[in-house]
């Protein structure tokens, strides 16, 4: 049967094994709509949700810890926050720049522009940075602390640069 118009319910509307509300595929128990749905509150999927087209969100999409989304051609936003409404911890999106906030602190910004670079600590916190190999914790350490310290092979550089381990040269290392 063909409805028209506005059909108004309240309480629960289920739709199981119902032929007459197949989706293009024939699968019982869909509901298709051409020319949008709009729902107020929540809409929940037991098994899939296949949208042709664009989805639209005002407001957060949240998954319940095992959710994938896969096959994305395209995925558009301009912020997302972190997990369970943590605001200072997010990454956002601008114009050739994304940055990762942890804690308030803008840990990694990756710009693409004039000067294409990716800048660890822009907001010149006091945030160490640390680089493991396969045998090695300390591979690569910044200690940002004032004044500023590079360690190879350690974590606890003690002048601006400390390596434990040799070196070696090609040429000649010189001292001013």
């Amino acid at each position: 049967t063909t409805q028209t118009g506005t059909k108004t319910f309240s309480g629960v509307v289920d739709i199981t094994n119902t032929t007459d509300a197949s989706d293009a595929t024939g699968d019982t128990g869909a509901l298709r709509t051409e020319g949008g749905a709009s729902i107020a509150k929540k809409l929940y999927v037991g098994t899939d949700l296949t949208v042709t087209g664009d989805i639209y969100a005002n407001g957060n999409i949240d998954g319940d810890g095992s959710t994938n989304i896969t096959d994305i051609n395209q995925l558009e936003v301009s912020t997302i926050y972190g997990y369970n409404g943590d605001t200072d911890t997010k990454i956002t999106f601008t114009d050739d720049d994304i940055n990762f906030t942890v804690g308030n602190i803008n840990m990694i910004d990756l710009t693409e522009g004039v000067n294409d670079e990716i800048t660890f600590n822009e907001s010149a916190q006091d945030l160490d940075f640390r680089v493991e190999g396969e045998d090695d914790d300390n591979l690569l350490f910044t200690d940002a602390t004032s004044p500023g310290r590079v360690g190879i092979g350690t974590k606890t550089p003690n002048e601006k640069l400390t390596v434990v381990g040799s070196i070696s040269a090609s040429t000649s290392i010189f001292s001013p």
